[in-house]
């Protein structure tokens, strides 16, 4: 890792402590689903995703909080979300119900930053159970009508950073409110995911609540992913808590489960948490929130050498009816915009002559080259694609001509390309998509004349990815070809 990243990251984490924050505590689950207490994170799975939890706080304590959590949050644009939660908890004889709508918006700074700002408006009831009150005494302030019981009306805010895969959040859930019975507080957290290989990821984090009047709290997690499939958390809190939770996903289904346990005296009389948390994502991700699609225009494929053919179509004909999407633009250029492709077609067609004279003589020098270990870098880059599209872009084909040239030079190279997805979407769909990007580089380079008998195909869907399919930016890493050398 550089060691200048590592430096802001820490410093980064280091300063999140002291950092004003929001409620803590309620939730075990919030390293995992931060749209609990920050509004920024409305829609951050990508698609419409509902979510129940239940937790029961100090087991064995008569009169302890119960939490019940029910919501959902969607994108409703490239940018948008939209979202609610319905919380109910009991608290001795207090019963307390909340209702919150969410609003985010989320804006791309550039290729690997993002920023997401968010709002929520709730409606907090209190009611007192005097059904369990053992001794009723209708002159006590305590259970008198409208004691206290007034319902609150909020407004709260919070934002979320991306940079690559670190993270840092701020949010106050209740920023404005109709009464002094609530307390403002505030949230800080960070985290940083860390490939360990393959298969398996690390997420430290750190988190801190600040509320005016109480001590400065704070919680250390840390967690271990194997693919997107399970995970296993550690954490503690400066309550003297320890957490443990562990969690995995069945297709569009995640299963959820923590235990707490204090380490002070009232560990003594039963003072342990569990806590449990369902979600279920429908359908498949809506367009990137991140990024506009925006149409590429191939200047090569008017060229004649995209006249190869495939079967009984030509190359050109084989993108279209496949929607690879290569030539789709090109059909509404305007005579004059034509004008122009054939022109810098010309010209590139005498900048490759001159090319392939010297990749000739390389040829001649080097029948049986080894590979160098730029040209096994270059194999190594592979290529990404958008959402559901097996479009290659330009700097997508520009990086294939070097994989043209790389296989020319090594006549006696055979590759296996990959197709990957990320985890939205159907099963069927995720096999399709990765068939299709892996076909689609295929072509590519057998439309520039590397023969058909030198390159195998082979799709995985979502079963390998290079990191967790938590963020758009993993995602995005995670719909991919990859190259494999069959024969040096």
């Amino acid at each position: 890792m550089n060691y200048k990243k590592l430096l802001f990251i820490l410093i980064s984490i280091f300063l999140s402590i002291p950092a004003f924050s929001q409620i803590y505590g309620t939730h075990n689950f919030y390293t995992h689903n931060l749209f609990y207490y920050n509004p920024a994170h409305t829609g951050d799975a990508g698609n419409f995703v509902a979510f129940m939890s239940y937790r029961n706080h100090l087991v064995s304590i008569p009169g302890s909080p119960k939490t019940a959590t029910f919501g959902l949050h969607s994108p409703i644009s490239k940018k948008m979300s939209l979202g609610g939660m319905l919380k109910n908890q009991t608290e001795g004889l207090l019963n307390y119900n909340s209702a919150r709508l969410d609003y985010s918006f989320r804006t791309q700074i550039s290729k690997y930053q993002s920023l997401s700002f968010g709002i929520n408006f709730g409606y907090l009831s209190k009611s007192l159970n005097t059904q369990d009150i053992l001794v009723f005494d209708p002159l006590d302030p305590i259970v008198v009508d409208n004691y206290n019981m007034k319902p609150i009306i909020y407004a709260g805010a919070g934002l979320s950073y991306n940079l690559k895969n670190f993270e840092f959040d701020f949010a106050i859930p209740i920023l404005y409110r109709t009464s002094n019975d609530t307390l403002t507080r505030y949230l800080a957290y960070t985290s940083y995911f860390m490939k360990i290989n393959n298969n398996w990821f690390l997420k430290p984090s750190l988190s801190a609540v600040y509320v005016k009047q109480e001590n400065l709290s704070g919680q250390a997690d840390l967690c271990l992913f194997f693919k997107n499939i399970f995970w296993i958390e550690g954490g503690y809190k400066t309550t003297k808590s320890i957490v443990l939770s562990t969690g995995f996903n069945i297709s569009k289904i995640g299963i959820a489960y923590s235990y707490e346990t204090n380490s002070t005296a009232i560990s003594n009389i039963g003072g342990s948490t569990h806590e449990i948390m369902l979600t279920y994502g429908f359908g498949g991700r809506k367009n990137n929130p991140l990024k506009d699609t925006i149409p590429i225009i191939a200047d090569s494929l008017v060229d004649n050498r995209m006249k190869h053919t495939i079967g009984n179509k030509t190359y050109e004909e084989y993108i279209m009816s496949n929607n690879y999407g290569f030539y789709n633009d090109v059909l509404d250029l305007t005579d004059s915009m034509r004008r122009e492709e054939v022109k810098k077609i010309e010209i590139q067609k005498i900048k490759e002559k001159q090319d392939s004279i010297i990749v000739a003589d390389s040829i001649k020098q080097n029948p049986v080259q080894q590979l160098s270990q730029s040209e096994y870098d270059i194999l190594k880059r592979g290529i990404h694609f958008d959402l559901n599209s097996a479009v290659l872009s330009k700097a997508s084909r520009n990086y294939l001509d070097s994989v043209v040239v790389l296989m020319n030079i090594n006549q006696k190279i055979k590759i296996l390309i990959t197709g990957f997805t990320c985890d939205l979407g159907s099963k069927e769909a995720n096999e399709k998509y990765s068939k299709m990007r892996a076909d689609a580089v295929k072509y590519y380079l057998e439309s520039k004349g590397i023969a058909s008998d030198r390159i195998t195909t082979d799709s995985k869907a979502d079963a390998q990815p290079v990191v967790p399919n938590t963020s758009e930016i993993n995602r995005e890493q995670n719909r991919r070809i990859d190259f494999s050398i069959l024969r040096e």
